[in-house]
């Protein structure tokens, strides 16, 4: 151990030679009590909870900044669609609806330079408003496509007709199966009614579309002349003969440069040359039709040549200038505004309506012959028809004149899949516009023009404002069939259910088709027939007793068993919205079915009075009846239940 001396030579605040010396740590002084409460000692264990409260509050706080950054997305985007919607419906009515003057409409087609009608043939003039430039544009647009060479063809073997007249025009020529009461409803109708094929960038669908009318077509000697109307709304796409090899090697020597504009502009060079040919082609398709048609039309053979069909073309070419039509989320609203503006511009010449008031006149002489069109056909690129299309609308024309209650006559079923369809000619009333084929009159045209939607024109007419509680006519087995597998709806429910309409051939009308009892329509069509069974209160009266008199299942599986065991309809109920504040149990109901379970402004699609109605065979029909039907004062449902 160390001397004593050593120790006491050691100064005490030597630290560190007194470790040096002793080998021992130095005696460490204790600090004076602190006034402040003595912190815990960290430790592993006690920084846990602190880590994990920072994670939770960092956590919060992404959560919070998401949610945030999610909400201005949702109230950008619903800015976005407002912008949309209101620079849709506030362009003005002469560049809406108005024609495409001169100028504005490109390339001038032949109906551009055809001669004007004598000044004596003008319309008086209409009242000083703020889109009277719109009228006399219309107007001037108007006589212009009526003295194409095309149409001018069509007044040849069709001269004018006044409606008074119809009744004195001789019957139609004989036809296959044909009734007389057929014939004549045929010759009544034909001369007045305008069949119009709507037409965009399809060219292949098209020709299948005019291959199935010219087949269905009665001919020249009946009338139902056909317009194929080609939208050519886009500027870029109206002048199809426009070098756009240059445009695209234009973009790409910008791309190479290695620029982002360089590669946008070569995909809009693309897209334009894409379109354009399409247009070229969609245009071929239609010259080739009318060319083949007008050569058998001057052939001096008889019957043959009154088979002709008059095909003319009209260009929708008033420029569509809003240019917003990508980078939508949900749809492409600007495709649906131009699809809107395209069925007012062909509705508008057809029954000669001036766009800015919703008065029908004669805007020329030459447009007397478009201006006597009572009704209109109105078909799609996409769309086939049935042997005996024109056959049904004839049959039907005279019911749709007289019968207040009804707007439209369709063709199309859009519950006609293969399972739910076996009578050909029984016909039913829907409170659900199908379109796809159907026919409307001029009067009912006057009445909606001036309300007519800037977008979504088939919706519009579901509305109850639209529709006013007006019914239209549809057929049991489709009249039409849908091949259109990509348009601008992105085949919504084509798949599973439009693409399954089947259209009635002749080989499905057999004797095992045809109803040995308890049939709303005859057999075959008859005008005189359809004409008492389909008014309102004779068909309401019909629907209403074959409810009564049904048999009630609780099970869907067993339907067809049970109308088999009683011989009767049957009914399978739901809970509807009314009753459960939801529409699930229909939803459940109709895909169980496998129909469409969609509704439109509380209308079930191909409902009447809230009921569907789907073939069980050809004589009885399956009745999806929701609950609230039967709040209905004197309103009886089902006969009997089926265990």
């Amino acid at each position: 151990p160390p001397s004593a001396r050593a120790v006491a030579c050691i100064d005490a605040h030597a630290t560190s030679d007194l470790t040096m010396v002793t080998g021992a740590p130095p005696r460490r002084r204790k600090a004076p009590p602190s006034r402040e409460l003595p912190t815990k000692p960290s430790s592993p264990a006690s920084a846990r909870p602190q880590r994990s409260k920072r994670a939770r509050s960092r956590t919060l706080a992404l959560a919070a900044a998401a949610t945030a950054a999610a909400l201005l997305l949702i109230v950008a985007l619903a800015l976005f669609l407002i912008e949309v919607e209101y620079e849709v419906l506030s362009e003005s009515p002469s560049a809406q609806f108005s024609s495409a003057t001169p100028s504005e409409a490109g390339p001038k087609s032949p109906a551009a330079s055809a001669p004007s009608p004598p000044a004596e043939s003008q319309p008086p003039a209409q009242p000083e408003t703020d889109v009277s430039s719109s009228a006399r544009a219309e107007a001037a647009d108007l006589t212009r496509i009526v003295s194409s060479d095309d149409t001018l063809w069509l007044t040849r073997w069709a001269p004018p007709v006044h409606p008074a007249n119809e009744s004195q025009l001789p019957d139609a020529p004989p036809r296959r199966g044909a009734s007389p009461a057929l014939r004549r409803a045929l010759s009544d109708i034909g001369r007045s009614t305008a069949v119009v094929v709507t037409a965009h960038l399809r060219p292949d669908k098209l020709r299948a579309a005019l291959e199935s009318l010219v087949a269905a077509h009665p001919g020249r000697a009946v009338g139902f002349p056909v317009f194929v109307s080609v939208d050519l709304q886009d500027p870029d796409e109206m002048d199809y003969t426009w070098d756009w090899a240059a445009a695209d090697a234009d973009a790409v020597a910008t791309e190479k440069s290695g620029t982002e504009e360089g590669s946008d502009r070569r995909y809009e060079a693309e897209r334009r040359e894409s379109a354009a040919r399409l247009k070229a082609e969609v245009m071929e398709v239609v010259e080739e039709f009318a060319a083949e048609q007008k050569l058998i039309a001057a052939l001096d053979e008889g019957e043959e040549s009154l088979r002709a069909v008059p095909i003319a073309l009209w260009r929708h070419t008033n420029p569509f200038l809003y240019k917003k039509d990508s980078g939508h989320v949900f749809v492409n609203v600007a495709a649906y505004a131009k699809i809107s503006r395209h069925y007012r511009w062909l509705l508008t010449r057809v029954f000669s309506a001036d766009t800015a008031t919703g008065e029908l006149h004669k805007a020329s002489q030459g447009a007397e012959f478009i201006a006597r069109f009572r009704r209109i056909i109105i078909l799609e690129d996409d769309i086939l028809v049935s042997p005996d299309f024109f056959d049904y609308m004839a049959a039907t024309a005279r019911l749709l004149h007289q019968d207040p209650s009804l707007y439209c006559i369709s063709a199309w079923n859009d519950n006609g899949k293969a399972q739910w369809v076996h009578h050909p000619y029984r016909l039913r009333r829907t409170d659900f516009f199908p379109g796809l084929g159907w026919m409307m009159t001029r009067a009912v045209f006057a009445d909606i023009v001036r309300q007519w939607p800037a977008a979504f024109w088939d919706d519009w007419m579901r509305e109850p404002g639209t529709r006013k509680d007006r019914q239209c006519v549809v057929p049991e087995w489709s009249r039409t069939e849908n091949i259109g597998d990509k348009g601008v709806s992105k085949s919504f429910s084509f798949k599973d259910h439009v693409g399954k309409v089947v259209r009635c051939l002749p080989e499905n009308i057999t004797a095992a088709a045809i109803p040995s009892s308890n049939s709303i329509s005859p057999i075959g069509w008859d005008p005189d027939a359809v004409l008492l069974d389909l008014s309102a209160d004779t068909f309401k009266d019909a629907f209403l007793d074959r409810l009564r008199n049904a048999t009630v299942s609780r099970v869907s599986s067993r339907a067809r068993a049970c109308s088999e065991r009683h011989r009767s309809d049957v009914i399978l109920r739901f809970s509807d919205a009314k009753a459960s504040g939801s529409s699930g149990a229909f939803v459940n109901l109709a895909r169980r079915l496998g129909v469409m379970d969609d509704e439109r402004n509380g209308v079930l699609r191909g409902s009447y009075m809230g009921v569907v109605s789907l073939a069980l065979d050809a004589d009885f029909e399956l009745f999806l009846v929701p609950k609230s039907f039967e709040e209905r004062p004197g309103v009886t449902v089902g006969a009997r239940e089926c265990l």
